[in-house]
């Protein structure tokens, strides 16, 4: 996925949780509003995504609290339990959802301290391509038989 492509993928999230991108765009990169496509490709060139990503706008809208979702892939780790006895535990993928009103400004801060805000962000983008990375796809289920065929018999009662 392009860096232009997941950037209008987190665009997407974030405006449907209230984030008036072209207001934004005017007071914070103080530049005019050249229109929405032109918008996406100013910000995804270098670092100037970083205006957005970092900013308290974008994080309380990408962050909002009833919708902010994240999947965790599958874990494996080892337990020992009080016998003694050492178990491998395999944890599958599964969604975690966040309920904290003030959970945007622990990931704003987490966003600024990560080496690349971006990967940060993506960890929270629910999209097809990340269910389908993170869950195995199970094998298809074996088609049931087809039903008998009446032409052959004979439906006349003696």
């Amino acid at each position: 996925m392009t860096r232009q492509l997941l950037l209008q993928h987190l665009l997407h999230q974030a405006r449907a949780n209230g984030l008036e991108l072209r207001r934004w765009f005017r007071t914070d990169a103080a530049l005019p509003w050249p229109g929405g496509d032109a918008a996406v490709e100013w910000l995804s060139q270098g670092r100037r995504i970083n205006l957005l990503l970092l900013s308290h706008s974008f994080a309380k809208a990408f962050f909002a609290a009833e919708d902010l979702r994240q999947i965790q892939p599958t874990s494996t780790y080892k337990r020992t339990a009080p016998n003694g006895v050492t178990r491998t535990i395999t944890r599958r993928a599964h969604t975690r959802k966040t309920r904290n009103q003030g959970a945007w400004r622990y990931h704003l801060a987490q966003m600024a301290l990560a080496p690349d805000p971006l990967l940060y962000a993506q960890r929270f983008l629910i999209s097809a391509e990340a269910i389908r990375k993170s869950i195995k796809q199970a094998p298809p289920l074996p088609l049931p038989p087809p039903p008998p065929d009446y032409d052959d018999e004979l439906l006349v009662r003696p």
